[in-house]
């Protein structure tokens, strides 16, 4: 028996298998049983009976979509990791540069007051600085070279104070004395 076209609706356009024939055997005894031999038509065992070929290219393509969509997204991710990284550490270079002109603007301060004032390390607290973290900024302050009327101020400001990630704005200044304090100076001599 040759296969035949499925005409139902859902199956239209598919081959349908070839119906197997029970007949009786030669003998007057309980008939038996017997099957015709396969059709070796295009339903047969070696030929597939749908078309796999345009399924398994979809799957193929899906799959190859699949994984470009995952490695754009994975380096979407990692470039946006690179820039909040480069961000942040843009923040703490800016915040460490003001910390270290504020101690100048400090030391100057500080200087006009007193004249043997030493330096100090200023520990800002993440309070007074309105973020989660706090700063050190050392301020060492001594003679300049070039006469009794002068001091050398030098500031290293590390922000944050406590990580790895910190990091360092270092300034050094010479400071004029006022004449005041440059008087204090003599006459303490």
């Amino acid at each position: 028996m040759k296969p035949t076209w499925d005409r139902h609706p859902a199956r239209r356009g598919r081959i349908s298998r070839p119906r197997t024939r029970l007949t009786a055997g030669p003998s007057k005894k309980a008939p038996a049983m017997t099957k015709e031999p396969a059709s070796t038509g295009p339903s047969s065992a070696l030929s597939p009976r749908r078309p796999l070929g345009r399924r398994g290219m979809a799957l193929l393509f899906v799959l190859a979509a699949l994984a470009v969509l995952a490695a754009l997204l994975g380096s979407l991710l990692k470039m946006a990791a690179i820039n909040s990284r480069r961000n942040r550490t843009q923040f703490y270079r800016a915040q460490a540069e003001w910390l270290a002109r504020s101690a100048l603007e400090r030391a100057v301060a500080r200087l006009g007051e007193d004249a043997d004032y030493p330096g100090e390390t200023w520990n800002v607290s993440a309070a007074e600085l309105a973020d989660d973290l706090p700063a050190a900024v050392r301020i060492v302050v001594g003679p300049d070279t070039s006469g009794t009327q002068r001091r050398l101020v030098k500031v290293e400001a590390d922000y944050p104070a406590d990580t790895q990630h910190r990091c360092q704005a270092a300034l050094e200044v010479t400071v004029d004395l006022p004449p005041a304090t440059a008087q204090q100076t003599g006459e303490a001599s």
